[in-house]
């Protein structure tokens, strides 16, 4: 049996030098200089250190150049921005509740390029960073957009489209939206099924390759993967602590990459999705709606009420994450499980632990745990390979406090 312990958690006792190489993510919120607490920001674009952010509830359009870490200028724009996409620092569009926008000089002036009455524009994406690009709407249409204006590419499909993308080329891409999943080739959109009931996000980092989040009949969160652009899998199981995921976004590299939800949900995996963890659980309840991933060491979410969180390396200058106040014992996931599942626990100071797995009749089958632990939260996978399917229990024991939660092995 193989054992690995994670520390998930930035531990305020680390030396700095350690403490400067922790990525982790910053609630950068208070740098959006906003009037208006509840306004969603809706979606963010990057350009190296120059970040754009949308706000539909002020008519805002929000700008930095130093990576979101000081206060954001901003425009107020005459319309209600909500998609953005840049291609240079200069030329870029918006798209917002009734048409389609573009500047030359960056951000600070918007001229109108054509109207879409009574349709949001929910996504744009333009293939290898270049034009034309497509995008989405709620009502159900896709465009193609470039400096010129728009076409529109009839699809039949009478839902909310959410999520567009295109990787490599005009040649090939895929939208979603509520219950289904297109994808675009040879010029038309072809109906493809997914494993997941409701699809809110997709992302592909080439023509192959790619993930789709969204959630099940329930409303539980779930991941699905293909590596032949036809045919998903799933990554996730059930888990009615996931609340239903938003957005996906991928690295280049395919195996790192975030997926964000509701209630502040944000996995993360550096496999390409064959395990997912989830990250700063306790940084916010709010529903996340757009993330940008820059490489493994940078990423960038918009949410609701002004949420801007930044994912990077984590300092004592930047960024000190908030020490639980009590011991507490989540529920593993995935649950129920095949194989492997993670177990999380937190810590309010270093205290001496115990973790231990009993089957069903109460006998103790493994020691995941038996050690001192620093304050704040900790990640211990449990490999059942070795074990039958059924019910297993697991116990942390701290000397005054113990909690025993149960969990599934199904193979």
């Amino acid at each position: 049996m193989k054992k690995q312990i994670l520390l998930i958690m930035l531990i305020l006792s680390l030396p700095m030098n350690l403490l400067a190489q922790t990525c982790g993510w910053m609630d950068l919120s208070d740098n959006i200089p906003s009037v208006n607490e509840i306004a969603p920001l809706l979606d963010v674009d990057v350009i190296g250190d120059e970040v754009w952010i949308t706000s539909s509830g002020e008519n805002r359009i929000y700008y930095s150049d130093g990576g979101g870490s000081t206060e954001f200028s901003y425009i107020e724009t005459p319309f209600e921005p909500y998609s953005i996409y840049m291609l240079t620092p200069l030329v870029g569009y918006c798209g917002s509740d009734g048409a389609v926008y573009r500047t030359n000089d960056g951000w600070q002036t918007w001229g109108l390029l054509f109207p879409l009455a009574g349709s949001w524009v929910t996504c744009i994406d333009f293939p290898s960073n270049s034009e034309p690009g497509f995008l989405s709407t709620l009502g159900g249409n896709t465009y193609l957009v470039d400096s010129t204006g728009l076409t529109e590419v009839p699809i039949d499909v009478s839902v909310s489209l959410y999520s567009i993308c295109f990787p490599e080329s005009s040649d090939l891409g895929w939208v979603c939206g509520e219950d289904i999943l297109f994808q675009f080739i040879d010029s038309v959109w072809i109906g493809r099924g997914t494993p997941l009931w409701g699809v809110s996000g997709v992302c592909f980092i080439d023509n192959l390759n790619g993930w789709v989040v969204g959630y099940d009949l329930q409303g539980n969160g779930q991941i699905a993967h293909t590596s032949n652009g036809l045919n998903f899998t799933l990554q996730t199981d059930p888990n009615p602590e996931l609340a239903c995921l938003t957005d996906v976004a991928f690295c280049d590299d395919g195996l790192n990459g975030w997926a964000i939800g509701n209630r502040g949900k944000i996995l993360h995996t550096t496999n390409g999705g064959e395990t997912w963890v989830q990250e700063a659980e306790d940084i916010s309840e709010r529903l996340l709606n757009d993330i940008v991933a820059v490489d493994e060491h940078t990423a960038y979410i918009a949410g609701g009420y002004n949420t801007f969180l930044k994912y990077g390396e984590l300092t004592s200058v930047d960024y000190k994450q908030p020490l639980p106040s009590r011991v507490s014992l989540h529920q593993n996931y995935p649950n129920p499980f095949n194989a492997t599942t993670s177990i999380r626990f937190e810590l309010p100071e270093q205290m001496d632990v115990t973790l231990l797995i009993y089957n069903l009749l109460g006998v103790k089958v493994a020691t995941l745990a038996n050690d001192s632990y620093p304050a704040g939260g900790h990640i211990i996978n449990w490999d059942a390979s070795p074990y039958a399917s059924g019910i297993y229990f697991y116990k942390l024991d701290t000397g005054d406090y113990t909690e025993t939660k149960k969990m599934l092995l199904i193979k």
